[in-house]
């Protein structure tokens, strides 16, 4: 096995822009998937059915229900596909400022054939 050291002393941001929000977007379906599981399980237990008799009896209608919980996860997913579209090419542009200081990630490649 053959191994070498390579270091990485630049990151393109772009690149790290591209990588980031696919990740997001992944995330953001897992996130939309366990929102919709997590709701099923908690209205088969009788917990949404509990919350909106009291928030009937309090003088609403029924509030809460899935529409409106994917909605709210939604909302929050993409504020977070955002923050992460944001913070990707930020996060590179440090890493390099701090590379050209310190000389960057040294890593160890293996080749196993």
């Amino acid at each position: 096995m053959a191994s070498r050291n390579v270091t990485v002393t630049r990151i393109r941001p772009a690149s790290a822009f591209k990588v980031g929000i696919l990740m997001a977007l992944v995330g953001f379906v897992a996130w939309l998937i366990a929102v919709s599981l997590l709701y099923v399980a908690v209205d088969a237990a009788g917990v949404v059915d509990s919350l909106n008799s009291l928030i009937g009896g309090v003088g609403g209608e029924t509030a809460i229900d899935f529409p409106l919980v994917i909605a709210l996860a939604a909302l929050a997913g993409a504020i977070g596909v955002v923050f992460v579209a944001v913070m990707a090419p930020l996060t590179a542009f440090i890493y390099n400022a701090l590379a050209d200081l310190v000389g960057g990630l040294g890593l160890e490649l293996t080749d196993y054939r």
